[in-house]
């Protein structure tokens, strides 16, 4: 037969008064009895601070992308877009503007002649974006130039630049235009 021996150590604790600098919610608890005594700090992160991180995450892959595209533009290289899918792909992460940056995600397997899986991009949000092209304009003029981009065909052209025609008629766009003098 097994003999158990209870012992009980009462602890003595505090909170601290004074506690650590910090943007955060932080406090000090002690625990101490007559042979040790331990410190424990806490610290308590609110949603905003998260929220922040985030949203300074999302404005850095933004950022990225952004500059990517720009350098394309000037220095056509395979490996720019492969960057620009990795900076998106962080951003549909995110899910934040999910169907834009799946479009222009769409558009940089379109520079790397990866059609089929830009077609299953625009397959995954066809009708959704079609059926609210009136209310969602960005992403149904993304959706377009992706489709314009992959038919390669002097109609679906003509069609996606009737598109633009129309809606800067409209008031929906305006063209902005800056020339310096050299």
């Amino acid at each position: 037969m097994k003999t158990l021996i209870r012992i009980h150590v009462i602890f003595n604790f505090e909170v601290l008064d004074k506690l650590p600098n910090s943007k955060h919610n932080k406090a000090v608890i002690i625990f101490s009895n007559a042979i040790s005594r331990y410190k424990i700090e806490v610290e308590l992160v609110s949603n905003q601070a998260k929220r922040d991180n985030v949203n300074n995450s999302y404005k850095k892959n933004v950022s990225s992308y952004f500059n990517l595209r720009l350098q394309y533009e000037y220095e056509p290289d395979d490996i720019i877009p492969e960057l620009m899918i990795l900076e998106l792909d962080e951003l549909i992460s995110k899910e934040v503007e999910l169907k834009k940056y799946s479009f222009l995600k769409a558009e940089a397997l379109c520079l790397l002649r990866r059609y089929k899986e830009a077609e299953e991009i625009l397959e995954r949000y066809k009708d959704s974006v079609v059926a609210l092209k009136d209310e969602e304009v960005l992403d149904y003029v993304l959706f377009e130039y992706i489709v314009a981009l992959m038919e390669d065909d002097d109609n679906v052209n003509h069609d996606f630049t009737k598109l633009l025609r129309r809606m800067i008629n409209e008031g929906e766009y305006l063209l902005y235009a800056s020339f310096d003098q050299v």
